[in-house]
């Protein structure tokens, strides 16, 4: 009983901190989403064919925030839809 609250308290605090941003502390969110951003960028250099799902398995984010930072992408003109 005690490990699945201790189990419990810990997915609260990835919760409330974010997920992956206790990463960065100091270097804030922009950093953390400059990152992400620019490891999505390498790995479709990498593979031009490669799926939201996969990236989303890779990089350990969601598709919808897969979504957003390629959304970001084409807005600055760095990713096109061909």
């Amino acid at each position: 009983m005690q490990e699945i609250r201790e189990i419990m308290n810990m997915e609260l605090k990835e919760l409330k901190l974010g997920k992956g941003l206790e990463k960065y502390e100091g270097g804030g969110v922009k950093e953390a989403t400059q990152k992400t951003t620019q490891r999505i960028l390498d790995l479709i250099r990498q593979n031009p064919h490669i799926t939201r799902r996969e990236l989303s398995t890779i990089v350990g984010i969601s598709e919808n925030g897969i979504k957003f930072h390629l959304n970001k992408l084409k807005q600055k003109g760095l990713l096109q839809r061909v």
